[in-house]
């Protein structure tokens, strides 16, 4: 994919310094919109080079600066080239066929990018990485174009026939194996869920209506599952008790029976009692007690999006170390150390490291090595907080 990938955005930048090299049709275009060729050729091209780089594991781990430039890039790249490609998408040949075809891939390149880009500025990198293999996706189609039509000329169709079939034919494919890789990434998911090329169509039906993340087709009640922070007070002791004031804080819960962790997680040196379930077809929820004598008794009983977030509520759930550790502060911090935000994550850090020292311990709630949540006590707020690695 990757060389693919490179030889033709060496094709598209070449095409803008050598005309010789441009089709008749392209030259058209080049003296109807030149801005709007130049723009597609540079912003495409320079896009299709930076993506599979962008997508490599491990040279984003170790090159997390980098990662984030190139990323900006492509960003940039993919607004200027898809601007571009829906003013070039009314003038291309065969017809309104490819004029929809065109305009709708140059206008879900352009959603597929901009939601990648929201999430990854609301720090949500699960869903920043489906949305870019998405957006590369339909960046690819650059190449499968390319693939399809000397294919067609040499099985000898038409060329309006085959080019009016082309311009869709060189990226549905890509969206839907898109959807098999992301798929395959959340194991359980049998569908295709909201945030899925369907509704990339759906949203651009509805035009000009706010996009909204990812959601449950069914949410567990609020009134029967309070959220984290307000803590519901009773006075409980021995598990029995507790188990049942879970029970009855979130009644619609189908608990896992028989099984709950013990551990200090409001590092106060006494130990909370965790119990979790599923709520419907689409929550995870979780419940920690406060259980041992001489403590406030608070209740809190919260419910993860698990079908949305991971593709199954069949999730894992483990005591782990609270702190953040120093590989997620020098992903999110290098080169701001010395900025009011990370200076306030150092802390944090070192606040819930040193109770880790004295027993207090986090949650660690999803699919192991795979895709968690983690939930940790902040003392400063008197609550508990998630965040995902």
């Amino acid at each position: 994919m990757t060389v693919l990938a490179l030889i033709i955005a060496a094709y598209a930048i070449a095409l803008l310094f050598v005309p010789a090299m441009r089709a008749p049709f392209l030259r058209e275009r080049f003296a109807i919109i030149p801005l709007a060729a130049y723009l597609h050729l540079a912003g495409s091209g320079i896009a299709l080079a930076i993506g599979p780089f962008q997508l490599n594991a491990r040279l984003r781990s170790r090159f997390l600066r980098v990662h984030r430039w190139m990323g900006r890039t492509y960003v940039i790249c993919v607004l200027l080239g898809g601007t571009a490609a829906l003013a070039l998408a009314t003038t291309s040949q065969a017809g309104l066929p490819t004029h929809v075809g065109f305009g709708l891939l140059a206008a879900l390149w352009l959603f597929a990018t901009g939601n990648a880009y929201r999430y990854i500025r609301a720090g949500d990198r699960v869903l920043h990485r489906r949305w870019m293999i998405r957006s590369y996706a339909l960046t690819f189609a650059a190449v499968t174009l390319r693939i399809y039509l000397p294919l067609s000329q040499v099985a000898g169709m038409p060329f309006d026939a085959a080019y009016q079939t082309i311009s869709w034919l060189c990226w549905v494919p890509n969206l839907i194996v898109a959807e098999w890789i992301i798929l395959r990434q959340r194991p359980g998911a049998s569908i295709v869920e909201p945030s899925s090329v369907v509704l990339m169509v759906a949203a651009l039906a509805s035009f000009g209506c706010k996009s909204k993340p990812d959601a449950p087709e069914k949410a567990v009640p609020k009134e029967s599952v309070p959220p984290a922070g307000v803590p519901v007070v009773q006075t409980v002791s021995g598990d029995a008790e507790c188990r049942g004031a879970a029970i009855e804080q979130a009644p619609n819960v189908r608990w896992v029976a028989d099984k709950s962790l013990s551990a200090d997680l409001t590092y106060d040196g006494a130990a909370d009692r965790v119990y979790w379930g599923t709520g419907g077809d689409t929550a995870f929820v979780v419940a920690i007690v406060e259980c041992a004598a001489g403590k406030p008794g608070r209740i809190w009983a919260f419910p993860l999006r698990a079908r949305a977030m991971y593709g199954t509520t069949d999730l894992e759930i483990s005591l782990v170390n609270p702190a953040f550790g120093q590989g997620y502060f020098a992903e999110n911090c290098l080169g701001a150390e010395t900025t009011a935000d990370c200076r306030k994550l150092g802390e944090l850090n070192t606040r819930l490291e040193a109770a880790y020292q004295r027993g207090g311990r986090g949650l660690q709630i999803g699919i192991p090595d795979r895709d968690n949540v983690h939930l940790y006590w902040d003392s400063v707020a008197n609550t508990f907080v998630t965040w995902r690695p």
